[in-house]
């Protein structure tokens, strides 16, 4: 039985005698829940098999599953001060210091989405209740902009095609008074989902529509694509490489 984020905590199987773990966690709280599975006493079993793919007892116990209990223990008994851990205000379960979110489904810090007001994680781009877009990708692009050697070019109109190169590519050719820049996106990448986001308007479920289209009906989209009224290049090589776009 393979789960993610579903048998956490809560759930209760007695006969449970092997518990694998493949994720990271920083909170030990969590940690002692999701081991607690296989802990529940049954007369099928005389011991549990514990594996910890993800580093978590070396994190929270030096490697000891006896130090991992032991070391949460004297973190409630001490109080939120010992080995860098918060109290959740919500559920009072103890978890580590940097944990934005507590498994109760308290949020330490969040965005709150402009459109329905639903609380997210900061690293979340749409929102998880109405889809709207809270981070734009293009800041990142930005970011990579404030570099020396970069300038910017108009865009007086963008060309689409299907390149081949070993696998078929979405060209965009920006179109510019100092010469023709073209930007290649692989199919289904992240990249991709952004230039379309952007060029569109679309996001959530017309996006992902958007991504499962063959490239050549990508390039039909052309009439209907929002234009950057600019782009900034960085030099790659010999080549310009287009960092980001400005609509």
């Amino acid at each position: 039985m393979v789960n993610r984020d579903i048998l956490t905590t809560g759930y209760n199987e007695v006969a449970i005698d092997a518990v694998c773990i493949l994720r990271p966690t920083e909170s030990r709280g969590l940690l002692i829940q999701m081991i607690g599975r296989g802990l529940r006493l049954h007369p099928s079993k005389a011991d549990v098999l514990i594996l910890d793919f993800a580093g978590n007892l070396d994190k929270h116990g030096g490697g000891s599953l006896d130090e991992v209990f032991l070391r949460e223990a004297k973190a409630k008994k001490q109080g939120a001060g010992s080995d860098a851990e918060k109290q959740c205000p919500s559920c009072a379960e103890w978890v580590n210091e940097m944990a934005r979110k507590c498994q109760c489904g308290h949020y330490f810090i969040f965005v709150e989405c402009p459109d329905c007001g639903a609380k997210n994680d900061v690293t979340r781009r749409y929102c998880w209740a109405c889809d709207f877009e809270l981070i734009d990708p293009n800041a990142k692009l930005t970011s990579l902009a404030n570099q020396s050697g970069v300038t910017s070019a108009l865009v007086n109109g963008i060309d689409l095609s299907v390149h081949h190169k070993n696998i078929d590519t979405l060209r965009v050719t920006y179109r510019t008074p100092t010469g023709n820049y073209n930007q290649f996106f692989v199919p289904r990448s992240k990249y991709l989902k952004y230039f379309l986001g952007k060029t569109t308007g679309s996001y959530g479920a017309r996006l992902d529509e958007l991504m499962e289209m063959p490239l050549s009906e990508i390039v039909a989209l052309k009439p209907e694509l929002h234009i950057p009224r600019e782009i900034t290049l960085k030099p790659d090589g010999k080549y310009q490489k287009v960092v980001e776009w400005i609509f």
